[in-house]
Protein backbone atom coordinates (compact mmCIF):
# COMPACT_ATOMS: atom_id res chain seq x y z
CA UNK A 1 0.00 0.00 0.00
CA UNK A 2 1.52 3.05 -1.00
CA UNK A 3 2.44 6.01 1.45
CA UNK A 4 -0.09 9.06 1.26
CA UNK A 5 1.25 12.53 2.31
CA UNK A 6 1.37 16.23 1.87
CA UNK A 7 4.06 18.07 1.13
CA UNK A 8 4.77 21.76 1.23
CA UNK A 9 5.31 22.28 -2.28
CA UNK A 10 2.75 23.23 -4.56
CA UNK A 11 3.09 22.98 -8.52
CA UNK A 12 4.53 26.84 -9.35
CA UNK A 13 2.85 29.28 -12.19
CA UNK A 14 4.78 31.20 -14.26
CA UNK A 15 7.49 33.84 -12.83
CA UNK A 16 10.15 35.95 -13.45
CA UNK A 17 11.95 34.56 -9.72
CA UNK A 18 15.56 33.75 -10.26
CA UNK A 19 16.27 30.54 -9.55
CA UNK A 20 20.02 29.74 -7.91
CA UNK A 21 21.66 26.60 -7.11
CA UNK A 22 20.77 24.80 -4.22
CA UNK A 23 23.24 24.26 -1.63
CA UNK A 24 23.64 20.08 -2.18
CA UNK A 25 25.82 18.12 -0.59
CA UNK A 26 28.66 17.99 -3.00
CA UNK A 27 30.34 14.61 -4.19
CA UNK A 28 33.64 14.00 -2.77
CA UNK A 29 34.10 13.88 0.98
CA UNK A 30 36.89 12.06 3.34
CA UNK A 31 36.91 10.46 6.72
CA UNK A 32 39.94 9.69 9.10
CA UNK A 33 39.70 7.09 11.92
CA UNK A 34 39.75 9.06 14.78
CA UNK A 35 42.43 6.53 15.92
CA UNK A 36 43.01 4.52 19.51
CA UNK A 37 42.09 7.74 21.09
CA UNK A 38 39.00 8.98 19.59
CA UNK A 39 39.98 12.21 19.90
CA UNK A 40 40.31 14.55 17.00
CA UNK A 41 41.28 18.16 16.06
CA UNK A 42 39.91 20.35 13.22
CA UNK A 43 41.74 22.21 10.50
CA UNK A 44 40.70 25.73 11.20
CA UNK A 45 39.32 26.58 7.58
CA UNK A 46 35.73 27.16 6.86
CA UNK A 47 34.19 25.93 3.64
CA UNK A 48 33.13 28.96 1.09
CA UNK A 49 29.92 28.78 -0.58
CA UNK A 50 30.23 32.08 -2.72
CA UNK A 51 29.81 29.99 -6.02
CA UNK A 52 27.77 26.89 -6.91
CA UNK A 53 28.90 23.95 -4.31
CA UNK A 54 29.84 21.52 -7.44
CA UNK A 55 32.74 19.56 -5.34
CA UNK A 56 33.83 19.70 -2.09
CA UNK A 57 35.28 16.91 0.87
CA UNK A 58 34.88 15.74 3.99
CA UNK A 59 38.12 15.65 5.60
CA UNK A 60 38.60 14.37 9.20
CA UNK A 61 42.32 13.96 10.64
CA UNK A 62 44.15 12.09 12.94
CA UNK A 63 44.65 14.23 16.82
CA UNK A 64 48.42 13.36 16.65
CA UNK A 65 48.39 15.40 12.93
CA UNK A 66 46.31 18.60 14.24
CA UNK A 67 47.27 18.71 18.23
CA UNK A 68 49.94 21.46 17.24
CA UNK A 69 47.96 23.60 15.09
CA UNK A 70 45.16 23.36 17.54
CA UNK A 71 47.76 24.92 20.32
CA UNK A 72 48.74 27.37 17.80
CA UNK A 73 44.90 28.52 16.93
CA UNK A 74 43.29 28.40 20.81
CA UNK A 75 39.65 28.39 21.74
CA UNK A 76 38.64 24.84 21.66
CA UNK A 77 35.54 22.88 22.65
CA UNK A 78 35.22 19.83 24.89
CA UNK A 79 37.57 17.21 24.07
CA UNK A 80 39.85 19.40 21.78
CA UNK A 81 37.38 20.06 19.25
CA UNK A 82 37.66 23.72 17.80
CA UNK A 83 34.25 25.74 18.42
CA UNK A 84 33.90 26.21 15.05
CA UNK A 85 33.18 22.71 14.05
CA UNK A 86 29.13 23.32 14.73
CA UNK A 87 29.23 26.52 11.68
CA UNK A 88 31.23 23.83 9.39
CA UNK A 89 28.02 23.09 7.32
CA UNK A 90 26.52 24.08 3.62
CA UNK A 91 24.01 21.89 2.79
CA UNK A 92 20.59 22.46 2.56
CA UNK A 93 18.14 20.66 4.85
CA UNK A 94 16.91 18.23 2.08
CA UNK A 95 20.00 17.28 1.38
CA UNK A 96 20.91 16.48 5.08
CA UNK A 97 17.59 14.11 5.28
CA UNK A 98 18.97 12.48 1.90
CA UNK A 99 22.01 12.10 2.27
CA UNK A 100 23.72 13.28 5.69
CA UNK A 101 21.75 12.22 8.06
CA UNK A 102 21.32 7.93 7.37
CA UNK A 103 25.06 8.76 6.73
CA UNK A 104 26.42 9.73 10.02
CA UNK A 105 23.17 7.76 11.87
CA UNK A 106 24.63 4.60 10.31
CA UNK A 107 27.91 5.32 11.31
CA UNK A 108 26.88 6.10 14.87
CA UNK A 109 25.25 2.75 15.42
CA UNK A 110 28.74 1.73 14.48
CA UNK A 111 30.60 3.90 17.43
CA UNK A 112 31.41 6.71 15.45
CA UNK A 113 29.69 10.08 16.63
CA UNK A 114 30.76 13.26 14.61
CA UNK A 115 32.07 15.73 17.00
CA UNK A 116 33.25 13.32 19.50
CA UNK A 117 35.02 10.30 17.68
CA UNK A 118 35.46 12.24 14.44
CA UNK A 119 35.26 15.66 12.45
CA UNK A 120 34.24 16.63 9.19
CA UNK A 121 35.72 19.31 7.30
CA UNK A 122 33.40 21.03 4.22
CA UNK A 123 34.94 22.66 0.65
CA UNK A 124 33.62 23.55 -1.82
CA UNK A 125 34.58 23.82 -6.04
CA UNK A 126 32.65 25.56 -8.63
CA UNK A 127 33.04 23.20 -11.07
CA UNK A 128 33.99 19.20 -12.56
CA UNK A 129 37.22 20.06 -13.43
CA UNK A 130 38.15 21.15 -9.43
CA UNK A 131 37.25 17.78 -8.09
CA UNK A 132 40.87 16.34 -8.85
CA UNK A 133 43.00 18.66 -7.38
CA UNK A 134 40.29 17.97 -4.43
CA UNK A 135 40.97 14.54 -4.82
CA UNK A 136 44.70 15.17 -4.26
CA UNK A 137 44.52 17.76 -1.64
CA UNK A 138 42.90 14.78 0.40
CA UNK A 139 45.54 11.95 -0.34
CA UNK A 140 47.98 14.73 0.89
CA UNK A 141 45.99 15.09 3.86
CA UNK A 142 46.39 11.28 4.55
CA UNK A 143 43.00 10.30 4.83
CA UNK A 144 42.08 7.22 5.73
CA UNK A 145 38.90 7.20 3.51
CA UNK A 146 37.52 8.73 0.81
CA UNK A 147 33.51 8.70 -0.09
CA UNK A 148 32.72 9.87 -3.57
CA UNK A 149 28.99 10.40 -4.17
CA UNK A 150 28.91 10.44 -7.91
CA UNK A 151 30.50 9.23 -11.01
CA UNK A 152 32.70 12.20 -11.43
CA UNK A 153 33.95 12.60 -8.09
CA UNK A 154 34.90 8.84 -8.25
CA UNK A 155 36.74 9.29 -11.14
CA UNK A 156 38.55 11.86 -9.67
CA UNK A 157 39.29 9.67 -6.28
CA UNK A 158 40.60 6.92 -8.64
CA UNK A 159 42.84 8.96 -10.83
CA UNK A 160 44.36 10.21 -7.70
CA UNK A 161 45.27 7.65 -5.43
CA UNK A 162 45.68 3.58 -5.53
CA UNK A 163 45.94 3.32 -2.06
CA UNK A 164 43.75 5.11 -0.47
CA UNK A 165 40.50 3.44 0.14
CA UNK A 166 37.36 4.84 -1.41
CA UNK A 167 33.90 4.19 -1.11
CA UNK A 168 31.62 4.41 -3.50
CA UNK A 169 27.87 5.90 -3.46
CA UNK A 170 26.26 6.06 -6.69
CA UNK A 171 27.89 5.10 -10.35
CA UNK A 172 26.74 3.76 -12.96
CA UNK A 173 29.10 0.66 -13.84
CA UNK A 174 32.24 0.38 -12.15
CA UNK A 175 33.22 -2.63 -14.23
CA UNK A 176 32.68 -0.75 -17.25
CA UNK A 177 35.19 2.30 -16.29
CA UNK A 178 37.75 -0.31 -15.01
CA UNK A 179 37.77 0.63 -11.71
CA UNK A 180 37.36 -2.53 -10.41
CA UNK A 181 37.39 -6.29 -11.63
CA UNK A 182 33.83 -7.28 -10.73
CA UNK A 183 31.55 -6.21 -8.17
CA UNK A 184 31.97 -9.14 -6.21
CA UNK A 185 35.90 -8.92 -6.08
CA UNK A 186 36.58 -5.69 -6.81
CA UNK A 187 40.03 -5.76 -6.21
CA UNK A 188 42.89 -2.67 -5.79
CA UNK A 189 41.06 0.52 -2.95
CA UNK A 190 37.68 0.93 -4.11
CA UNK A 191 34.30 -0.86 -3.33
CA UNK A 192 30.81 0.75 -2.03
CA UNK A 193 27.33 0.84 -3.80
CA UNK A 194 26.94 0.86 -7.75
CA UNK A 195 23.90 2.13 -8.89
CA UNK A 196 23.99 0.47 -12.40
CA UNK A 197 21.87 2.37 -14.97
CA UNK A 198 21.21 -0.70 -17.50
CA UNK A 199 18.87 -0.75 -20.48
CA UNK A 200 16.17 -2.52 -18.09
CA UNK A 201 16.01 0.46 -15.84
CA UNK A 202 15.69 3.14 -18.22
CA UNK A 203 13.44 1.55 -20.03
CA UNK A 204 11.45 0.48 -16.83
CA UNK A 205 11.25 4.28 -16.09
CA UNK A 206 9.93 5.12 -19.90
CA UNK A 207 7.26 2.46 -19.52
CA UNK A 208 5.86 3.99 -16.18
CA UNK A 209 6.04 7.31 -17.54
CA UNK A 210 3.90 5.89 -20.65
CA UNK A 211 1.70 4.08 -18.30
CA UNK A 212 1.16 7.53 -16.79
CA UNK A 213 0.82 8.93 -20.17
CA UNK A 214 -0.51 6.40 -22.81
CA UNK A 215 -0.69 8.31 -25.81
CA UNK A 216 3.23 9.57 -25.31
CA UNK A 217 5.19 9.30 -28.80
CA UNK A 218 7.97 12.03 -27.83
CA UNK A 219 9.58 12.27 -24.87
CA UNK A 220 12.56 14.77 -24.30
CA UNK A 221 15.94 13.75 -22.31
CA UNK A 222 17.41 16.38 -19.72
CA UNK A 223 20.79 15.12 -19.30
CA UNK A 224 24.19 16.25 -18.06
CA UNK A 225 26.88 15.65 -20.93
CA UNK A 226 30.21 16.27 -19.82
CA UNK A 227 30.08 12.93 -17.25
CA UNK A 228 32.44 10.40 -18.20
CA UNK A 229 30.27 7.82 -18.37
CA UNK A 230 29.55 5.25 -20.58
CA UNK A 231 26.06 4.66 -19.46
CA UNK A 232 23.73 8.24 -19.08
CA UNK A 233 20.36 8.38 -19.22
CA UNK A 234 20.18 9.10 -22.94
CA UNK A 235 22.74 5.96 -24.44
CA UNK A 236 20.72 3.97 -21.78
CA UNK A 237 17.03 4.99 -23.46
CA UNK A 238 18.21 4.10 -26.96
CA UNK A 239 17.40 0.77 -26.64
CA UNK A 240 14.11 0.41 -24.74
CA UNK A 241 12.55 3.58 -26.40
CA UNK A 242 12.94 1.67 -29.92
CA UNK A 243 11.52 -1.28 -28.72
CA UNK A 244 8.27 0.67 -27.98
CA UNK A 245 8.47 2.98 -30.48
CA UNK A 246 8.95 6.61 -28.72
CA UNK A 247 10.94 8.81 -30.25
CA UNK A 248 13.52 10.97 -27.61
CA UNK A 249 14.64 14.32 -27.87
CA UNK A 250 17.95 15.12 -26.41
CA UNK A 251 17.96 18.22 -23.96
CA UNK A 252 22.15 18.34 -22.78
CA UNK A 253 22.50 20.49 -20.37
CA UNK A 254 25.93 22.17 -19.19
CA UNK A 255 24.96 25.17 -17.23
CA UNK A 256 21.90 26.62 -15.25
CA UNK A 257 21.17 29.04 -18.08
CA UNK A 258 21.03 25.59 -20.16
CA UNK A 259 17.66 24.13 -18.30
CA UNK A 260 15.62 27.23 -19.99
CA UNK A 261 16.70 26.58 -22.90
CA UNK A 262 16.00 23.26 -22.57
CA UNK A 263 12.68 23.18 -22.11
CA UNK A 264 11.79 25.50 -24.66
CA UNK A 265 13.53 23.12 -27.36
CA UNK A 266 11.19 20.41 -25.54
CA UNK A 267 8.42 22.56 -26.85
CA UNK A 268 9.93 23.13 -29.86
CA UNK A 269 10.14 19.70 -30.88
CA UNK A 270 6.80 18.77 -29.27
CA UNK A 271 7.91 16.26 -26.85
CA UNK A 272 5.02 15.37 -24.59
CA UNK A 273 7.01 14.04 -21.78
CA UNK A 274 10.12 14.50 -19.98
CA UNK A 275 12.81 12.09 -18.17
CA UNK A 276 15.82 13.37 -16.17
CA UNK A 277 19.19 12.11 -15.41
CA UNK A 278 19.60 11.61 -12.08
CA UNK A 279 22.73 13.58 -10.98
CA UNK A 280 24.46 15.49 -8.17
CA UNK A 281 24.83 18.38 -10.74
CA UNK A 282 21.34 18.68 -12.87
CA UNK A 283 20.59 17.88 -9.42
CA UNK A 284 21.62 21.47 -7.98
CA UNK A 285 19.14 22.63 -10.40
CA UNK A 286 16.28 20.73 -9.43
CA UNK A 287 13.97 23.46 -7.78
CA UNK A 288 13.96 25.33 -11.00
CA UNK A 289 13.82 22.46 -13.51
CA UNK A 290 10.46 21.20 -11.37
CA UNK A 291 9.74 24.68 -11.89
CA UNK A 292 10.44 24.98 -15.50
CA UNK A 293 8.35 21.58 -16.43
CA UNK A 294 5.41 23.36 -14.50
CA UNK A 295 5.72 26.15 -16.42
CA UNK A 296 5.90 24.96 -19.79
CA UNK A 297 3.42 21.79 -18.91
CA UNK A 298 5.59 19.05 -19.47
CA UNK A 299 5.16 15.80 -17.28
CA UNK A 300 8.06 14.78 -16.11
CA UNK A 301 9.88 12.15 -14.58
CA UNK A 302 12.99 11.81 -11.96
CA UNK A 303 15.07 9.17 -10.77
CA UNK A 304 14.96 10.79 -7.15
CA UNK A 305 12.08 11.35 -4.96
CA UNK A 306 13.02 14.75 -3.81
CA UNK A 307 12.10 16.34 -6.95
CA UNK A 308 8.77 15.02 -6.43
CA UNK A 309 8.64 16.02 -3.05
CA UNK A 310 9.82 19.84 -4.45
CA UNK A 311 6.83 19.75 -6.87
CA UNK A 312 7.34 17.43 -9.60
CA UNK A 313 4.85 14.36 -11.19
CA UNK A 314 6.91 11.44 -10.69
CA UNK A 315 9.78 9.41 -9.83
CA UNK A 316 11.37 5.91 -9.88
CA UNK A 317 15.04 5.25 -8.70
CA UNK A 318 17.13 3.90 -5.58
CA UNK A 319 16.08 5.26 -2.27
CA UNK A 320 19.03 7.55 -1.60
CA UNK A 321 19.41 7.25 2.47
CA UNK A 322 19.26 3.55 2.24
CA UNK A 323 22.14 4.11 -0.31
CA UNK A 324 23.92 5.99 2.27
CA UNK A 325 23.47 4.18 5.04
CA UNK A 326 25.07 1.17 2.94
CA UNK A 327 27.84 3.38 2.10
CA UNK A 328 28.54 3.92 6.38
CA UNK A 329 28.41 0.54 6.81
CA UNK A 330 31.31 0.34 4.16
CA UNK A 331 33.22 3.51 6.09
CA UNK A 332 33.32 1.32 9.24
CA UNK A 333 34.34 -1.90 8.18
CA UNK A 334 37.40 -0.16 6.25
CA UNK A 335 38.34 1.70 9.39
CA UNK A 336 38.29 -1.38 11.23
CA UNK A 337 41.22 -3.14 8.90
CA UNK A 338 38.91 -4.41 6.15
CA UNK A 339 40.24 -3.88 2.45
CA UNK A 340 37.84 -2.57 -0.37
CA UNK A 341 39.23 -4.89 -2.80
CA UNK A 342 37.44 -7.99 -0.45
CA UNK A 343 34.40 -6.35 -0.23
CA UNK A 344 31.90 -6.74 -2.92
CA UNK A 345 30.33 -3.89 -4.72
CA UNK A 346 26.71 -3.85 -3.71
CA UNK A 347 23.79 -2.57 -5.90
CA UNK A 348 20.59 -0.60 -4.59
CA UNK A 349 17.76 -3.21 -3.57
CA UNK A 350 15.47 -0.56 -2.79
CA UNK A 351 13.27 1.34 -5.70
CA UNK A 352 11.04 3.59 -4.80
CA UNK A 353 8.10 5.16 -6.99
CA UNK A 354 6.77 8.34 -5.71
CA UNK A 355 3.66 10.16 -8.07
CA UNK A 356 2.39 13.67 -6.84
CA UNK A 357 -0.85 13.68 -7.75
CA UNK A 358 -1.15 17.81 -7.08
CA UNK A 359 0.73 18.03 -9.77
CA UNK A 360 -0.76 15.68 -11.95
CA UNK A 361 -4.14 17.87 -11.48
CA UNK A 362 -2.56 20.94 -12.11
CA UNK A 363 -0.69 19.31 -15.75
CA UNK A 364 -4.86 18.14 -16.21
CA UNK A 365 -3.41 14.25 -16.02
CA UNK A 366 -5.57 11.32 -14.07
CA UNK A 367 -2.90 9.07 -13.01
CA UNK A 368 -4.19 5.54 -13.81
CA UNK A 369 -5.17 3.40 -10.61
CA UNK A 370 -3.07 0.62 -12.06
CA UNK A 371 0.25 2.64 -11.58
CA UNK A 372 -1.43 4.55 -8.03
CA UNK A 373 -1.76 0.90 -6.49
CA UNK A 374 2.32 0.21 -7.60
CA UNK A 375 3.13 3.55 -5.95
CA UNK A 376 5.52 3.83 -2.42
CA UNK A 377 4.62 7.11 -1.80
CA UNK A 378 1.72 9.19 -2.85
CA UNK A 379 1.68 12.88 -2.48
CA UNK A 380 -1.29 14.59 -2.65
CA UNK A 381 -1.81 18.20 -0.78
Amino acid sequence: MPRIICANHGVVKASNETHHADRTTPPLWAIVDAGAHRSLRVDSRQPSFTEVPHAADRACRRSRAHSRAATNRGATGRKGLPDRLARARGADSTTNKLVREPFLSRLKTHGWSEGQDFVMEYRSAPSVERLAPLAAELVQARVDVIVAANHSAIDAAVQTTRSVPIVMGFDSDPVAMGWVKSLARPGGNITGMASIVTPEMAGKRLKILRDALPRLARVGVLWWPDVKDPATLWQTLQEPSRRVQIALVSLPVHNAEETERAFVTANRDRAEGMMVQGDIFLFQYRQKIVDLAAIHRIPASFAWATYVQSGGLMSYGPNVPQVFTRAADYVDRILKGAQPGDLLVEQPTKFDLVINLKTAKALGLTIPQSLLVRADEIIQC
